[in-house]
């Protein structure tokens, strides 16, 4: 635990790292590391108000971490135990570096608000993620392709 964030490896990503917020109203927030290259991550938002996202669309949210530009990010709806998703990926690594200095993580969907979540300790968390990552990949086995 980094503030109000939950770091840990995810087995069904090779043991990925993760970090993941849950926020006033039910949304929730995850980012992390999708393979063990560390070249690529993922995003997965959630909130339990968003019943009409059709799973299979893809949405194309603007992000914006303050005082940062925003960021057209195209997302994917999924379910997942029930519940509806928005899941992305990318591979900017610049998107990290706005995440940690940031105060807030805004949304919005053709021009209506999704909300403005809290990212404070992101920049703790963030590294406690990439800590976890590192501590994995050295246990990978050097024989596998």
């Amino acid at each position: 635990e980094v503030g109000p964030w939950t770091v840990f490896a995810d087995k069904s990503l090779e043991n990925s790292c993760s970090i993941f917020a849950e926020f006033e109203g039910g949304s929730t927030l995850r980012i992390g590391i999708s393979d063990k290259e560390m070249s690529s991550a993922h995003i997965f938002l959630h909130d339990p108000s968003w019943r009409s996202l059709k799973v299979g669309d893809q949405y194309d949210i603007k992000v914006q971490m303050a005082p940062f530009t925003p960021w057209t990010v195209s997302f994917e709806a999924i379910e997942e135990e029930g519940r509806k998703l928005l899941f992305s990926t990318f591979e900017d690594p610049e998107f990290f570096r706005e995440f940690a200095k940031s105060s807030s993580f805004s949304m919005s969907y053709n021009g209506k608000s999704l909300g403005k979540l809290s990212l404070y300790k992101s920049r703790d968390a963030l590294q406690s993620m990439l800590d976890c990552q590192l501590k994995y990949a050295e246990k990978s086995d050097p024989f596998q392709e």
